[in-house]
């Protein structure tokens, strides 16, 4: 029997250029990627009627449907960079969005919200601001974090500065959504 093979000693190694994880990546930097804020929702504005007041909101409406409430840019609070002393969510004598519980996938026992519901008052060194709750349906909790530290809502308002999280009404929500500004449109009503 002959073989045709030659083979003379092992194998030789398979060497492969493989570059440093940093220059694996367009950029290191941390200011060249999207916050999650961004990633995962969509900005949309309620103008305050009274365009002299500029009491706008901003509802960030995540990809499950799910909206947390927050001042827009625009609101005197971040416009004219007040400091706020309070977030006050005893919004009356008989309603304190405070005692909010749900509990279950359909959030039950959570307060029934019409869009013009106040959902807290801010209340800085000069004004109390009321902020409306702009999306009916039901009140799945308060942010905790701005009883605690008020400055976060000036400081972030679109992440842990976060007024309140709104479960919209199946319905009523599309036709309010359709009343809500993207960012586009709310750029050049400013």
């Amino acid at each position: 029997m002959t073989s045709d093979a030659t083979s003379s000693g092992p194998p030789e190694p398979i060497v492969r250029n493989i570059p440093v994880i940093e220059q694996s990546i367009p950029s290191t930097d941390p200011l060249d990627y999207k916050t999650v804020t961004e990633r995962y929702y969509s900005n949309l504005y309620q103008l305050d009627k009274d365009r002299e007041k500029h009491h706008d909101i901003l509802v960030l409406n995540h990809s499950n449907k799910i909206c947390l409430i927050t001042l827009a840019p625009t609101h005197p609070v971040l416009a004219n960079k007040l400091v706020v002393k309070k977030v006050n969510f005893e919004v009356s004598k008989k309603v304190g969005r405070k005692s909010n519980k749900t509990s279950g996938k359909s959030k039950k026992g959570g307060q029934i919200l019409e869009p013009t519901s106040v959902l807290a008052i801010i209340e800085t060194e000069t004004e109390n601001f009321p902020v409306q709750a702009v999306v009916p349906g039901k009140l799945i909790c308060i942010n905790q974090v701005i009883i605690s530290d008020p400055t976060k809502l000036s400081s972030h308002p679109d992440s842990e500065g976060h007024i309140a999280i709104i479960l919209p009404s199946r319905g009523l929500y599309e036709q309010t959504k359709q009343n809500l500004l993207t960012k586009e449109q709310y750029e050049a009503a400013r």
